[in-house]
């Protein structure tokens, strides 16, 4: 088996000329591979040195700007504006925590259910465990009194009724 190439098809346009010598062809190709592995190389070095400069630039702004976020967005004011589009007074996001958690922390036992808040379900919970244990305990106690006293009279009326006294 023979195989044979002929560098004219490769090297030579479709009328025999040469588009270029196999000297430059040879140059051409070896300086694009070179200059593919140099950007290569480059863009990777460049990646690393932004890499390195971002974390050092974040870290040098979350330092400085990120504590005061928290304080500048619960003192900044806004105006709220309800689900009809009805606007109401300005206020800051801190005000309007301390205005939620007044309106929660108000005791309701009047309301149903459904519509108590938290502090109002937590006293009723806490009220209806302390009622439970204190039913529970009334009446162990009841129940024993009204044993003993039961006793004590059956065996009073039945000395009476023996006339042993």
């Amino acid at each position: 088996m023979k195989i044979e190439i002929d560098m004219n098809d490769i090297f030579l346009d479709e009328d025999a000329y040469a588009e270029e010598p196999i000297q430059d062809s040879v140059k051409r190709k070896v300086l694009d591979h070179l200059a593919a592995k140099f950007e290569d190389g480059l863009a990777k070095k460049m990646d690393a040195a932004i890499a390195a400069f971002m974390q050092t630039e974040l870290a040098k702004i979350s330092d400085n700007w990120i504590p005061n976020v928290a304080q500048n967005m619960l003192d900044t004011e806004y105006q709220p504006v309800d689900k009809f589009g009805d606007t109401k007074p300005r206020t800051t996001f801190r005000q309007a925590l301390v205005d939620a958690l007044k309106q929660q922390l108000v005791y309701d036992g009047k309301r149903p259910s459904y519509e108590k808040n938290a502090i109002s379900n937590a006293v009723d919970d806490a009220i209806s465990k302390h009622m439970r244990e204190f039913k529970k305990d009334f009446n162990a106690l009841a129940t024993d009194k009204f044993r003993a006293d039961a006793l004590s009279y059956a065996v009073g009326s039945l000395k009476k009724s023996l006339g042993i006294e």
